[in-house]
C-alpha cells in the first residue's frame, strides 16, 4: 500500500507543479518554442520526483506526463502531446544514464 501512496502523492505533486508552471507560461509571452518550454516543464518535473525518491523510471514517467500535459496547455493536438511526453521522457531518461555512469 505504502507505494501506491508514494506513487499517488508523487503524481499528484507533478500535477501540481506542472498546472503551476504551466498558468505561469501561458501568462507569459515567452520566446521559447512549445518544445524547450514542455522540456523545461519535463526535467522540472523528473527532479521533483527524483528528491521524492523516484528512481530513474519514475523520473522518466514524470517527465512524460508532464511535457504532455504541456504541450496540451499550449495547444497541441493529441498527438502533439504523445510526441512532446516520449520526447520528455526520452530526454530525462538519457541524462539519467549519463549520470549514473559517473
Amino acid at each position: 500500500i505504502a507505494v501506491a501512496n508514494f506513487y499517488a502523492d508523487m503524481l499528484k505533486a507533478v500535477d501540481d507543479a506542472v498546472n503551476e508552471t504551466l498558468g505561469n507560461l501561458s501568462n507569459s509571452s515567452s520566446n521559447l518554442s512549445t518544445q524547450e518550454q514542455c522540456l523545461d516543464v519535463g526535467n522540472s518535473a523528473a527532479l521533483m520526483v527524483k528528491r521524492m525518491g523516484g528512481n530513474e523510471e519514475d523520473q522518466a514517467a514524470s517527465a512524460g506526463r508532464a511535457g504532455g500535459l504541456c504541450a496540451g496547455v499550449l495547444g497541441a493536438d493529441a498527438e502533439g502531446q504523445v510526441a512532446m511526453a516520449g520526447k520528455a521522457a526520452s530526454t530525462v531518461s538519457e541524462a539519467a544514464g549519463q549520470t549514473s555512469q559517473e
